[in-house]
């Protein structure tokens, strides 16, 4: 095999994969980028044996071939070089690949020869074969706005197997997700480019989907979601030139739909960005106590107001409050501070639906909608802007 790359394509492509190189692994090989000379075109690819990633890299091929080599060691190099163009060819004795590039300085060109081990292809664990059964579009941006206020609230322990996944339910031109911890649960629909020809559901491991949403940065092009026939495996597709293969979780998925209260005693109208701020400042008297941020909506003379507080009993407290609109009971409620924190945080952003206007065909201010019975049942946050938002975070118990 022999090629030749742009360094910045190359070190690019490499950088993707590597994504899904395992800092640890019970299979040493796995811890290699597969190199691989195909037409106008170079594939790489890596495997951690649940996560797999393929990207393609355009080069001038002088002849075809494949090797593995150790991933951190080869992208050090290639990352080390300046912008140019670099020379790889698989060597025989010993077997690795011999890297060339040349760089100017100030005195002129300048030649850096690499030499890497390396193993062969057949070393390497085979990718796992998606023959899908069902298959939906869509658009990138879309995407990640959903999964960025739905994954933040899987479970990242293995106590329980199928809460470190996010539920995927699509049905119609419709995809929901759906992600929780045991204390907190958080929905989203995206919509689709195309309405699916049949419904079907999913369990993708978090993780996956992390991976994914940094795969999307910086992409305009449509994702396509593939799940297999035999339902052990989805294919994502980015464009022309991603693709993220990843085992689906087996198990079934709690019907979180029941978690959701239907009634409420109180709803507050909270202006997002002003709820941020004071949950920023929250934090930094909550993390030194017992993590806890107290809530009260009220009605004063017409007004609404919420007030949130936290104390630490050997440091000191903080309170802030914020103008609201309130219908209904006095409200009084206590959360985990990082689960608001998180919440306003991941609620921010773009749409992944059509987004509701104020009536005059522009957005309106962002604002959460609090909806809660008694201090100890479980409170549902939605977004003014985002219809298919819906966040349940389960109370703390304190004394009032």
């Amino acid at each position: 095999m022999k090629i030749t790359c742009i360094q910045e394509n190359l070190a690019r492509g490499l950088r993707v994969v590597n994504r899904a190189v395992p800092s640890r692994a019970t299979l040493p090989i796995t811890q290699n980028i597969l190199i691989e000379a195909e037409d106008a075109r170079v594939k790489l690819s890596a495997t951690d044996l649940e996560l797999s990633i393929t990207t393609w890299v355009g080069a001038q091929i002088e002849a075809t071939g494949a090797i593995t080599l150790p991933a951190r060691t080869l992208i050090d190099t290639i990352s080390s070089f300046d912008m140019g163009r670099v020379e790889l060819e698989v060597t025989d004795e010993p077997y690795g690949a011999h890297i060339q590039t040349t760089t100017q300085s100030g005195s002129g060109p300048a030649t850096i020869d690499t030499d890497l081990r390396g193993a062969p292809k057949d070393d390497f664990p085979p990718f796992p074969e998606v023959s899908p059964k069902h298959r939906v579009r869509v658009d990138s941006g879309i995407l990640r706005n959903a999964l960025d206020r739905t994954v933040f609230a899987a479970a990242t322990d293995d106590a329980r197997p199928v809460l470190t996944g996010v539920k995927m339910e699509v049905e119609g031109d419709k995809a929901t997700f759906a992600a929780a911890d045991g204390f907190r649960l958080s929905i989203e629909s995206a919509q689709l480019m195309d309405a699916a020809e049949e419904g079907f559901d999913a369990l993708i491991p978090a993780r996956a989907l992390r991976e994914l949403t940094a795969l999307m940065s910086g992409t305009v092009s449509p994702v396509e979601i593939m799940v297999s026939e035999t339902g052990g495996e989805a294919m994502f597709r980015i464009g022309d030139d991603i693709e993220m293969i990843t085992q689906l979780i087996a198990g079934t998925y709690p019907d979180y739909k029941s978690l959701v209260p239907e009634n409420s005693d109180t709803t507050m109208t909270i202006p997002l960005e002003g709820v941020a701020q004071v949950a920023r400042s929250m934090n930094v008297i909550a993390r030194e106590g017992s993590a806890i941020v107290r809530l009260v909506g009220s009605d004063l003379e017409g007004q609404g107001r919420l007030t949130l507080s936290a104390n630490a009993e050997d440091l000191g407290n903080s309170e802030g409050s914020l103008d609201i609109d309130i219908e209904g009971e006095e409200g009084k409620i206590a959360f985990n501070v990082r689960f608001l924190t998180d919440l306003v945080q991941h609620s921010q952003g773009g749409s992944s639906n059509p987004v509701e206007t104020d009536g005059d065909g522009t957005p309106g201010a962002e604002k959460l909608v609090l909806s809660i019975t008694t201090p100890s049942s479980p409170a549902v946050f939605r977004h003014s802007s985002h219809p298919g938002f819906t966040h349940v975070v389960m109370p703390m118990y304190v004394q009032w």
